[in-house]
C-alpha cells in the first residue's frame, strides 16, 4: 500500500511538472496621454505612489527606478484561492507574480504588465493548459481559475493606475 501511494504522488508529481500552458503569454500594454501639464517628474512620483499604496513593502517590489529616464520596473504579486478540489480540500493558497513597467513622458505614460507566473502552474497564457496528470480535470479549473484572475487583477491595476496617474501635484 505505501509503495502505490508512493507511486501515484511521484507520478502525479512528475506529470504535473511537465505540463504548461499554451498559446500567447498574459501580457497588457497601453500608453495613456494625460493632462500636457503634468510633467515626467509628477507623473513618476504618481507612480511610485501608486505602488506604495498597491503594495504591502514597495521597496521590495522595484527592480528598477530611474527619474531621469522617466522608467519604474517592479515585481509585484497577489494571491488568489482556486476553486477547491478533493485533493486541496479547498485551503490552497496560489500566488501569481508579474512585472509591471511604468514609462514616463511629459503629458503620457506607457503601462506594461507582464510575465504572469502562477507560483504552481507556471507562465499564464492566453490558451488551455496542457496536462497529462491522473488530475487533470482539476488542473484545468485552476487553469482556468488563474487566467480569469490574472484578467480580473490586470483590469483592476489599469484603472486604479490610470485614475491615480492624472492627478497633478501642483499645489
Amino acid at each position: 500500500m505505501k509503495k502505490s501511494c508512493f507511486f501515484f504522488a511521484c507520478s502525479f508529481i512528475v506529470f504535473h511538472s511537465f505540463a504548461q500552458g499554451y498559446g500567447k503569454p498574459v501580457a497588457f500594454k497601453i500608453i495613456e496621454t494625460v493632462d500636457s501639464s503634468i510633467k515626467k517628474e509628477i507623473l513618476y512620483i504618481n507612480a511610485l505612489e501608486w505602488l506604495s499604496k498597491h503594495f504591502s513593502n514597495a521597496n521590495k517590489v522595484i527592480q528598477i527606478a530611474d527619474k531621469e529616464a522617466g522608467i519604474i520596473l517592479a515585481r509585484g504579486n497577489f494571491s488568489y484561492d482556486p476553486p477547491s478540489t478533493i485533493l486541496t480540500g479547498g485551503v490552497e493558497h496560489h500566488t501569481v507574480s508579474f512585472l509591471i513597467k511604468f514609462s514616463m513622458k511629459d503629458g503620457k505614460y506607457k503601462l506594461e504588465l507582464n510575465d504572469f507566473l502562477e507560483d504552481q502552474l507556471g507562465l499564464i497564457t492566453i490558451g488551455d493548459y496542457e496536462d497529462h496528470s491522473l488530475n487533470k480535470k482539476n488542473v484545468q479549473k485552476e487553469w482556468r481559475a488563474a487566467q480569469d484572475e490574472t484578467q480580473q487583477n490586470i483590469h483592476n491595476m489599469y484603472v486604479s493606475i490610470k485614475e491615480f496617474m492624472r492627478q497633478n501635484e501642483d499645489w
